[in-house]
Order: structure tokens, then sequence, then C-alpha cells
């Protein structure tokens, strides 16, 4: 039977799924789905590089940048012939927001890493006994021994922790909410005081001299020194408002990524026992025969 021509199958194709270019659009696609080892080698050693200087600089921006994650809204409006308080008038806004942070670093450098580290680990264990990967009833898939080791020094990075043990936190001694506020619009995580209000006052004080009814005060005796009193005044300066903002987390977020952790860290541990649990397999080199070739030969 004769071979099918080619042409011909592919100008079918084109005509049932539409396009002229069928043929050469999945070429293309198996091409870009089927990375080569020797690439993703490569790209994962300069991803590592980038993952732990990530992992180390975003926890010294979140120890040493507290500040960045913190805003206030202060005005003051003052009463008439009163001048301004600069104390009571300012405006900084958040300019960085823990879930922001996470996320780039999870964009940029945690995620293309472990992407391309367990696809090199998968590879390198094909074949080899698996088991599966249950936390919390989330299935992050079905490892071998050596992808469950390569996740333990992932979770027990000393980078991770640094950087998990610096994640900014707000007071809890305030009461906060989501801000509606128009300077943060989009930004579903910058959340916000109650707006405080209240009138600003000052005391002036001034000396009054008291008559002394046994003086003449057109005759004032040589030295005399009036009796005086102190006069204080209270005058409203003018009105005030207050507002905190913050894109930090909570100290229970803090406290539940640190457990989820933990709980990742001893899920690893049981499955690596039933992994190790598993019977070996009879070698696939033939090693009396590779080591005998090494010392005689083809004898």
């Amino acid at each position: 039977m004769a071979a099918p021509n080619l042409c011909k199958v592919c100008r079918d194709l084109e005509g049932r799924f539409g396009g002229r270019n069928f043929a050469s659009r999945n070429i293309k696609t198996n091409a870009m789905t089927q990375e080569k080892m020797n690439v993703t080698l490569a790209k994962a050693e300069h991803e590592r590089a980038v993952y732990t200087e990530s992992l180390r600089k975003q926890g010294e921006f979140f120890k040493r940048s507290t500040s960045s994650f913190k805003g206030e809204k202060k005005t003051f409006h003052a009463a008439e012939g009163q001048l301004e308080d600069p104390t009571k008038m300012g405006h900084t806004v958040v300019a960085a927001t823990v879930s922001e942070e996470l996320k780039r670093l999870m964009d940029r450098a945690l995620a293309p890493y472990l992407k391309d580290q367990f696809s090199i680990e998968a590879t390198n264990s094909a074949g080899s006994a698996r088991v599966p990967f249950i936390v919390d009833g989330i299935n992050m898939g079905s490892l071998s021994a050596t992808e469950l080791l390569r996740l333990k020094n992932i979770l027990t990075d000393e980078n991770l922790k640094n950087l998990v043990a610096n994640i900014p936190v707000r007071s809890d001694s305030e009461i906060w909410k989501a801000s509606g506020n128009e300077d943060y619009e989009g930004r579903d995580d910058i959340f916000e005081t109650p707006l405080l209000e209240g009138d600003s006052f000052t005391t002036i004080t001034d000396t009054e001299i008291l008559l002394d009814p046994n003086i003449d005060k057109e005759h004032l005796p040589s030295g005399y020194r009036p009796i005086t009193k102190e006069v204080k005044t209270t005058i409203k300066r003018g009105s005030y408002t207050s507002q905190k903002f913050s894109g930090e987390w909570t100290l229970r977020q803090k406290q539940l990524v640190q457990e989820r952790i933990s709980k990742l860290l001893s899920a690893v541990i049981e499955a690596t026992k039933t992994v190790n649990d598993t019977p070996t397999m009879e070698p696939n080199l033939a090693t009396d025969k590779f080591l005998g070739y090494i010392f005689y030969g083809n004898e």
C-alpha cells in the first residue's frame, strides 16, 4: 500500500481545523513545550542564584523598610486669626504592602526556580518510587525521594525563615478595616484606622499686677515690688483630622505562614519515611561485566 501523500494530509487537517499554518503551528507548539534538559539546567542554575538573592533581599527589605508599609494623612484648619500648625499637617502614602511584595517575589524569582528545578528532579527521578504529597487535603503532587529532599532543603532555607520572621505586622492595639480611601483605589490590601477628628487648643499666659489698696500708686515707696499673678487663657487654634494607613499583615497572618511551613516540613519527613520503605529494585547496570571490562577488557 502506497504511503499517504503528506501534503494532502496536511491540507485535509487545515480544512477541518481552520488555518493554513496548521502543521507549522503544531511543530512550533511542540518545540515550545518540550524544552531540552540542557536548557532547563542552564536556566535553573541562574534562577537558583536569583532565588537565593531575592529571598535574602526581601527579608532585609521587610526588616529595614518598615516605614514603607505605613501611611498617615493629617489635616489642619486654622481658626480665624491663628497660624497653621505644621505638626498636625502631612500626607505619607503607603509605598508597599506585604501582599504586593510577596506576589512580586513569587512571580519573578520563586516560581520560575521551583518550576525548573522540579522539572529537573522529575526527569532525573523518572521511574523512581513516588508517594502522594498531601497537606491539609491539598494534593501537591506525587514525589520521589530526591524531590522530597529538595523540598526539605527549600523549607529549611535560612533566607526563607528570615523573610517570614521579618514580615511587617501592624499594631493589634488599633482598630483596622479595609481602606476605602481614594489614594488607594485598586489596592485591596491597604487597611485604615477610623478618622480621628478634634480641635486644637493652646494656652496663653499673661502677667497681671494686683493693686494694693494700702499703697498710693501716685507715690510708690522706693524699691516697691508690686504683687503679680499669672492669668492663663485657653484659645482654639483650629481643627484637625488624622488617619493611619497600613500595608502590613496582622500577627495572625504571619503566624499562619510559619505554621504552614512547619506542616509542610512534617509532611515531607513523613512522606520520605514512606518512600524509603519501598523495596529496592535490581540494578540496571550489569556490575560484574562493568568491573570486568575495566580490569580485564573483553576477556
